[in-house]
Formats: structure tokens, sequence, C-alpha cells
């Protein structure tokens, strides 16, 4: 499997429908091709078009709406759903692109208070928790996960797991708006998920793979690099070769960002991103000056 963007797409005559290329070692083969920003950047995407709305191939209508009624009637001092509030469906610029509040809006608790708070948005409640199983999937860390099955790696909790992503080619029957021809976060989740289960079959039948780890076929690693050097720049947020060596540099010989000193950053990084893998691979390499100066006093 690889990523590609929008022009390699072309160029190897892959499509939302078509998402792979014969192996030109193996034509046998074939290389299954992910889209560059896959689920976790989706399911942002998805959140961005239910604040403006859209229709469900049945003809349910959702939007914010669903969200401010809930937050309007569990208003309590003991709250159903504590983690919600007029954020989640009012984000602009910058805060549209953090994943965590689109997966708290898109959440199987969501889905559960929605069912017993609005009994009539029955269709609102189960494609919440369609979107929750289906990241759950493509999110897994774990071979096998007894609390959450869905969450398990794939292939360890089939065919539910299989049923949950194919249910989920519905979005290509979704109305965005005006639109009459497919988003990208449509065509985006109809390549990931066929390309997903591709994969599986090919894994199972060349190779006798049990599971994949979802979670290793994303690009977080890369997206998190470039956050970072970019928050380095403060409003310099596009840096050239030789400024991005250096911010490199800098990132390599700390242990994370925030032991780098500046006073304000120009893109905005998310609470719970982890040390650069760097600082993993080098931290044995740098010597204790402390213990040094010690033994020469």
């Amino acid at each position: 499997m690889t990523w590609v963007g929008k022009t390699v797409w072309k160029d190897l005559n892959v499509t939302y429908e078509n998402s792979y290329v014969d192996n030109p070692s193996d034509v046998s083969e074939r290389i299954r091709v992910l889209q560059d920003a896959l689920v976790p950047h989706l399911i942002k995407l998805l959140r961005n078009h239910f604040i403006d709305g859209f229709i469900l191939p049945n003809g349910t209508k959702i939007n914010k709406t669903i969200t401010e009624c809930i937050l309007s009637m569990d208003n309590g001092e003991i709250k159903l759903c504590p983690k919600i509030n007029l954020y989640h469906i009012s984000v602009s610029g910058r805060d549209r692109q953090r994943v965590r509040p689109a997966c708290e809006l898109f959440s199987r608790h969501m889905a559960k208070v929605i069912c017993h708070l609005l009994l009539e948005e029955k269709e609102a409640s189960n494609f919440f928790e369609l979107v929750n199983d289906l990241f759950d999937i493509f999110n897994s860390r774990v071979p096998c996960n007894e609390m959450f099955p869905t969450a398990s790696a794939f292939g360890m909790n089939n065919p539910a797991q299989e049923n949950i992503t194919r249910a989920f080619y519905t979005c290509e029957k979704m109305i965005v708006g005006k639109k009459t021809a497919l988003l990208p976060f449509q065509k985006g989740f109809l390549m990931t998920i066929r390309s997903l289960l591709g994969c599986n079959s090919d894994l199972q039948k060349l190779y006798g793979m049990k599971y994949i780890l979802t979670s290793r076929l994303n690009q977080d690693c890369l997206e998190n690099l470039s956050s970072q050097t970019r928050a380095l720049g403060r409003a310099y947020d596009h840096p050239l070769t030789v400024e991005f060596k250096n911010r490199l540099r800098l990132l390599i010989m700390s242990k994370n960002i925030s032991d780098i000193s500046f006073n304000s950053s120009a893109v905005e990084l998310e609470v719970d991103s982890i040390d650069f893998i760097t600082s993993s691979v080098f931290s044995g390499l740098t010597p204790d000056i402390r213990s040094f100066n010690n033994d020469r006093k």
C-alpha cells in the first residue's frame, strides 16, 4: 500500500472506483493506493460538512442543528455529554484542522445521547455510531481490543468489521449542500475502504497474515514533523530548504518542541502530540555534561 496525491492518481489512472495499480515487477500482485490524507483527516472534512449540512441516501437531513438541540436540552448540573460544547460545531480557521474535536463529536457516546434525547433522529444516531466504528477500525493499535471489538486490528473481528466498512459505501450517495458531484472526502473514504479490504484479502492469500494494524497506515509522523517545523518559524510558516534543515536540526537536538524557546507559533500544535521520533533515537547519544563537570571538580 502507498500514499499518493491527486496528480499521481491521474498519472496512474487510479480512481476511487479503481484503487490499485498492477505491480510492474509482478503483474499477479497489486499495489493498493491510499489517499494522502487518511481517515483522521477525512473525519475532519466530514465534520466540516456536517456543520454546513448534508443529506443521507435515505433523505435524512443532518447538520449542526442536531448538536444544538442536544446542548440546549443537556444543560443541567449533570450532563449526558460533558465533552461536547458549542466549540465543536463552531470551529473555524485553523481549528477546523484539529482531529480530536471531530472524533469527540462523531462518537458512540454522542450517538447514544441523540438516541436518548431525540427519538425522531434515529437515522442520525445510527450515522454517528457508524462514523465512530469506522474511525475505530481505521485507527486500530492493538491486535485485540476486548472493550471495543471494532477497534481491534482489522481482520480480528470479521465479518463485523467488513460489514461496517462496506456500510459506509453509502457516503457515495450523500448530498452535500448543493453539490452534484462527489467531494474529495467522499472519494477519499471510498478509496480507503476499497484499498483496506483489498489489501487484507491480498495479505491473507499471499502471506497468511491474520490482521492489519490500521493505525500504521496513516502518515501522522510526517504530519507531526511538518507541524513542528512550521511552528518554529512564528509567522514564517513556509520555510525554504535551508531554513527547514536548520529547524530540523533544532528538533533533533531537543527532546520536543517545548524545549525550544520562541514567543509565538504560526501553527497551533495538537495538545496530545507525541515527542518527535528522532528524540528517542538520539536520546542516548548526547553525553551528560553535568557528570563531566563533576568529574573535573
